[in-house]
C-alpha cells in the first residue's frame, strides 16, 4: 500500500470500512422493532415489528395480535369503525369480554389490516365511553428501536473518523 494512500485514508478509516462492510453483509434485512409506551391513566409497554403479521384481521375494521401487550389480545382499530381508531387490550380477539383497555383516537397504522404499517409519533387517546377505560386520558408513544447493527455501524464510523484524525495529526 502506498504512503500516499495511507496518508489520505488512514488506518482508522480502512478498519471502519472493513467492519462496516462485514456488519452490513452479515445483518439480515428486516423491519425495525417499534416500542409502544402508554402513559397517563393507564401504563403499559410492548414491542412490535414495524411491518407485523397479525394473528387475525377483519378487512376495513381491525387486526389483532395474540400474546403481545397488556392482555392476551391486542386489537388495533381502523378509522372506519365507531369510535374510530385506537386500540383495545382484551381477553378475546373480538373485544366482547374482559377488556383491560379500550382507548379511542387516531388510527395508529396505514395500509390494509392484513399487512399494517404502524405510524410513529405521539398519539392522544381517550377512554371509550361505556368501557372500562371511560374517562381515561392517555398518551401512546410509538418510536423506532435502533437495531444493534445500526449502533455497530455508527460506532465504527465514529472510530474511523477518530482514527483518521489521529493519523492526520501524526503526519504533521
Amino acid at each position: 500500500m502506498s504512503l500516499w494512500f495511507r496518508q489520505i485514508l488512514g488506518r482508522g478509516v480502512l478498519f471502519a470500512c472493513a467492519v462496516s462492510a462485514l456488519a452490513l453483509w452479515s445483518t439480515p434485512g428486516r423491519a425495525v422493532p417499534l416500542s409502544f409506551v402508554l402513559t397517563g391513566n393507564d401504563n403499559a409497554s410492548w414491542v412490535l415489528d414495524s411491518n407485523p403479521v397479525p394473528t387475525g384481521s377483519i378487512a376495513g375494521t381491525s387486526f389483532w395480535f395474540a400474546g403481545v401487550g397488556p392482555a392476551p389480545f391486542l386489537i388495533f382499530w381502523s378509522d372506519a369503525v365507531f369510535p374510530p381508531g385506537g386500540f383495545t387490550a382484551s381477553d378475546d380477539s373480538f373485544a366482547s369480554s374482559g377488556n383491560v383497555l379500550d382507548l379511542t383516537g387516531p388510527a395508529l397504522y396505514t395500509g390494509p389490516e392484513d399487512a399494517p404499517v404502524f405510524l410513529t409519533g405521539i398519539f392522544a387517546l381517550l377512554g371509550n365511553p361505556g368501557s372500562v377505560s371511560e374517562g381515561h386520558i392517555d398518551t401512546l408513544t410509538i418510536s423506532a428501536t435502533p437495531l444493534p447493527a445500526a449502533w455497530v455501524l455508527f460506532l465504527t464510523a465514529l472510530a474511523g473518523l477518530v482514527g483518521w484524525r489521529r493519523s492526520r495529526m501524526s503526519l504533521v
